[in-house]
């Protein structure tokens, strides 16, 4: 079994368990569970910044949500490096998409979120959110390493079609790049159809001669007369 903190999970961390003012530097300590998808939340509501114009204190909850891929940031840092925008002075929008940016260059989530709800001034409040997400595949979740093998084994091998993948959901070029063109598309239809040998040509005999045989039948130059009754 393997032990839930490593040695080495403490290496790259300086400011845990020492004295340390407020930083830009966040800090980071490795993902044991890459293999799963878990949300993070982290909470404060002593944010404070400066209005760029009057430098009036502006103070706001921030929460951030986010799914870790390898790294996972450290709450420490994390307070300091909020703490650094004390003196700053910035606007709403700016200051939570900068939050968002710095999380991100550091640890490179598969998703991230910030939401920050700044306090009443002059009458009207102000919430931001600002989101991140990684190049995701057809199901619109983070793809990860060995996406393709896990959908080998949950889809049975009945149900996958020649010349389509699940990951890739269109027809293969010569040059191995993925034709997501409409010729892409009719091609995957054909290969579909070879595979259910005369179930196209069923279909257009049967339907056809029905199609002309009621239009036989139709009177012609039968005229309906309405009368009104009196």
């Amino acid at each position: 079994m393997m032990e839930i903190t490593e040695a080495s999970d403490l290496d790259s961390l300086t400011m845990l368990g020492k004295e340390a003012g407020p930083s830009k530097n966040l800090e980071v300590f490795p993902n044991h569970h890459p293999d799963r998808d878990y949300r993070v939340t982290l909470q404060t509501e002593e944010f404070t910044c400066l209005c760029p114009m009057t430098a009036q204190p502006d103070f706001a909850r921030i929460t951030i949500q986010y799914i870790p891929d390898k790294s996972i940031v450290e709450s420490k840092s994390l307070k300091l490096y909020l703490a650094s925008f004390r003196n700053e002075g910035a606007f709403h929008e700016h200051v939570t998409n900068a939050i968002l940016d710095d999380l991100v260059k550091t640890m490179a989530p598969r998703w991230c979120k910030v939401m920050a709800i700044f306090a009443v001034r002059g009458g009207i409040s102000i919430t931001v959110e600002a989101e991140y997400r990684k190049a995701t595949d057809s199901l619109s979740r983070p793809v990860s390493d060995g996406d393709a093998e896990k959908r080998k084994r949950v889809f049975p091998k009945e149900r996958q079609v020649a010349g389509r993948s699940y990951d890739k959901p269109y027809a293969a070029r010569s040059d191995g790049k993925w034709d997501r063109s409409r010729q892409g598309r009719d091609t995957h239809r054909s290969v579909q159809e070879k595979q259910r040998p005369g179930v196209g040509e069923k279909n257009k005999t049967e339907a056809e001669p029905r199609r002309f045989e009621r239009k036989a039948t139709k009177p012609l130059g039968e005229t309906r007369v309405w009368r009104k009754r009196i």
